[in-house]
């Protein structure tokens, strides 16, 4: 998974649910990472790939969250993978931040998952992880987790854009929102004043305001902030 591949959207609101890791030494150094993993499906996939892993050490194999929460005060591993097929995985996410809120949470999953990518940064997950997967994606995923970042591997980015696509899409066409609209509305969505989305836009400030009342009306908001509650997340 080289860096361009292994994309790492939303790292401000991602941030939000990330882990303050005691040591960030291990970037770029030999020493593997100590890891748990939770779920017997994990166990199989991960085993295949232990000759090739260099970066990660699997110090503890478990097959529900309350074995590996009993545990992990006394393993100390720096990143938990958790299967998505462990019932009520958002729950599970949050006994495990509660007993041991520095190690991040990497979900691994099919390629069939029952939520939107984007609600797992709200659950406190560090990203997601969509079998099949290499060695070294799992190991970048990894490092990225114990750093704060909330990383999606290739697979899962290539899922999280087709669903965002598909969005925009639908909120454009229900919407029917024309072109110049869908162009006001990213202006807008990066927080420009009237005059520099008129610049933009090569039209009066006249006109970007009645494009702004036409876009309000469409999306039923009132104010610019409430249009871009409703656009951002379609984008």
């Amino acid at each position: 998974m080289e860096k361009e591949r292994h994309t790492r959207p939303h790292r401000q609101a991602a941030r939000r649910g990330r882990a303050t890791a005691p040591a960030l030494s291990h970037s770029g150094t030999s020493v593997p990472l100590r890891v748990v993993i939770i779920g017997t499906d994990l166990i199989a996939p991960l085993a295949r790939l232990r000759v090739s892993i260099k970066k990660v050490r699997i110090i503890g194999r478990f097959a529900s969250v309350a074995e590996a929460v009993a545990r992990l005060a006394k393993l100390k591993p720096e990143v938990v993978l958790l299967s998505f097929k462990v019932p009520n995985a958002s729950a599970s996410i949050q006994k495990i931040r509660e007993k041991s809120p520095n190690n991040p949470v990497l979900l691994v999953a099919d390629s069939d998952i029952p939520v939107a990518i984007d609600e797992l940064a709200s659950w406190g997950a560090a990203g997601l992880l969509l079998s099949p997967f290499n060695a070294h994606e799992l190991g970048a995923a990894c490092e990225a987790a114990l750093q704060g970042e909330f990383i999606l591997s290739h697979s899962a980015f290539e899922r999280w854009m087709e669903a965002r696509a598909g969005s925009r899409a639908t909120l454009i066409r229900d919407k029917k929102l024309k072109e110049r609209e869908v162009r006001t509305l990213d202006l807008l969505a990066t927080f420009l004043q009237n005059k520099e989305i008129a610049d933009q836009l090569g039209v009066s400030i006249s006109l970007t305001k009645k494009i702004l009342r036409s876009v309000f009306r469409k999306l039923g908001a009132r104010t610019r902030a409430e249009a871009l509650g409703i656009w951002k997340p379609a984008r």
